[in-house]
């Protein structure tokens, strides 16, 4: 007996999750996720998790015919760490699972722009379209879109298309000319809604559009948005007399400043100028961080915003590197580029105890350590009774600016105390009295 046998192709490889195309450091909870093509793959799963082992798994999707994905309208949350993975299918079986990739969607702010052109006549003469707008000046990332309090009044509501267009020409269709018959319209469009239109439309129904708003989002809400209503038929009219958008948008980290350049003021002290370009518009400031040749960068600087300059002086001479980063609400950019100059320091050094001081001395109990002088790093405080036992540790980060410390020793004994301060490039000790 002969038996035909056919042997089907399977999908042994594992895709490569290539892209988070949607973002950069956060994504929108729409981010379109991308992954290359495995051989013989008839269709793909992709899976989405809040854990690297997919122990929690809040959205999966079967039967995806192409390379890309955006997840629907609720399904991932704002400000949330999550992982994707993706394998293809064929008629053999599943395949194996491509490795997690993370990432994190990003913190959300919903504004409403409601139009002030209206209200507009639906002329019953011609054919007609009519345009409202509204203009937005938030520079972030669409993350969600709402048109919220459609009203108008027309013969027959059947009659009309309308439009939302972004300002960079994206159009969907929010209403394709359903519903026939005259009476208001009052309703708001969400692609989060329940269910889409049902005829008659009940006034002030939430409703699904008629089409997807996803190529509206993930561009910058900066610009014109268009709500346009359009009637091919002769006849009918009416007004529009309201609308709203509602615009979510993912706070954007701030671009980060580049082109940092270091240069040496001439003198006797050795000061650094720096001079960057700041490339952002929501920045709250600057950090400006150094490094000598044997160490790792410390911040030795925040700047106000749009600032981009700043002077530093350094004691002792050395070759010194700095950078540059600029710090928002939504969190801090990259760091510029590293730029580094030789500086000579041809003033004497300090002596041990210039500038410290404790005070009042003999106090009651609340004490003020002042450092005024030119030592800067890391500086460590241990305060040690009469008979040697740590009572009080302290640690702060000095710059060349003056510097108070407090010390409260009211809950301790009167008697003598010794401060043992260690700096990056002394000890020192300093004896207190409390009475």
């Amino acid at each position: 007996v002969e038996l035909p046998l056919t042997v089907l192709p399977a999908a042994t490889l594992a895709p490569t999750v290539t892209a988070l195309l949607a973002g950069t450091t956060a994504t929108t909870p729409r981010p379109r996720l991308a992954w290359g093509s495995v051989p013989n793959a008839s269709t793909y799963a992709v899976q989405i998790a809040t854990d690297a082992a997919f122990a929690n798994i809040v959205f999966t999707q079967t039967g995806v015919t192409g390379t890309t994905l955006t997840p629907p309208a609720g399904a991932l949350g704002p400000a949330t760490a999550y992982f994707v993975r993706v394998r293809a299918l064929s008629t053999c079986g599943p395949g194996p699972y491509s490795a997690p990739v993370a990432f994190q969607t990003g913190t959300l702010s919903c504004q409403a722009y409601a139009a002030g052109d209206l209200p507009l006549s639906l002329p019953n003469t011609n054919p007609f379209i009519i345009s409202s707008a509204v203009t937005v000046a938030n520079p972030n990332r669409v993350a969600s879109i709402r048109v919220r309090d459609l009203n108008l009044t027309h013969t027959n509501a059947g009659e009309l298309e309308i439009t939302l267009t972004n300002p960079i020409g994206r159009r969907a269709v929010l209403l394709a000319r359903q519903c026939a018959g005259p009476g208001p319209l009052s309703l708001t469009f969400d692609e989060a809604a329940p269910a889409p239109l049902a005829c008659p439309p009940g006034s002030g129904a939430t409703v699904r559009p008629a089409a997807s708003l996803l190529d509206l989002l993930d561009g910058p809400a900066q610009g014109v948005w268009t709500l346009t209503v359009s009637d091919d038929v002769t006849g009918n009219g009416g007004t529009l007399t309201g609308w709203t958008l509602e615009l979510c948008t993912v706070l954007e980290p701030p671009i980060p400043p580049t082109t940092l350049l270091v240069t040496s003021r001439p003198g006797p002290t050795a000061v650094a100028e720096l001079a960057w370009d700041d490339n952002s518009t929501n920045e709250t400031g600057f950090e400006v961080e150094r490094a000598a040749a044997a160490g790792g960068f410390v911040r030795v600087a925040t700047v106000g915003p749009n600032i981009t300059r700043y002077q530093d002086a350094v004691r002792g001479s050395g070759t010194y590197c700095y950078r540059v980063r600029a710090v928002g609400a939504s969190g801090v950019s990259p760091y510029s580029n590293e730029a580094c100059l030789p500086l000579t320091d041809t003033r004497p050094a300090p002596t041990p105890l210039t500038g410290l001081a404790v005070s009042p001395n003999p106090g009651s109990g609340l004490f003020e350590l002042k450092l005024d002088n030119e030592e800067e790093g890391a500086i460590s405080l241990r305060v040690l009774d009469a008979v040697g036992r740590i009572v009080l540790t302290r640690s702060l980060t000095k710059t060349t600016a003056p510097t108070a410390l407090p010390l409260d020793l009211r809950n301790l004994a009167g008697g003598i105390y010794l401060l043992h301060l260690t700096t990056p490039k002394e000890k020192v000790v300093v004896r207190g009295m409390k009475e």
